[in-house]
């Protein structure tokens, strides 16, 4: 990107705002009101495995093994795991 102001400004503009920027970044980070997209691959592979075991338990518990029933079962499985974020 080129900002025609920034550039103007000089170097020492353009290192001040990166530190500006990387101590709100962090700041956000650390109160946890920010994460970076695609950071927490493992959370999401994690949360994907669990909402497949979910589904599981739900076709053992609710549909008596019956795999035909996985379209209901993961819909009810991923309301449970909606349910518990709010």
């Amino acid at each position: 990107m080129n900002f025609t102001a920034i550039n103007i400004a000089g170097e020492k503009v353009v290192e001040w705002l990166k530190t500006q920027f990387a101590s709100f970044d962090a700041a956000l980070k650390a109160a946890g009101v920010m994460r970076e997209i695609g950071a927490d691959g493992e959370k999401k592979a994690t949360s994907t495995a669990g909402l497949l075991e979910a589904v599981d338990q739900v076709i053992k518990e609710k549909f008596d093994g019956d795999t035909s029933k996985y379209a209901e079962a993961l819909e009810i499985a991923h309301a449970k795991s909606e349910a518990k974020l709010v």
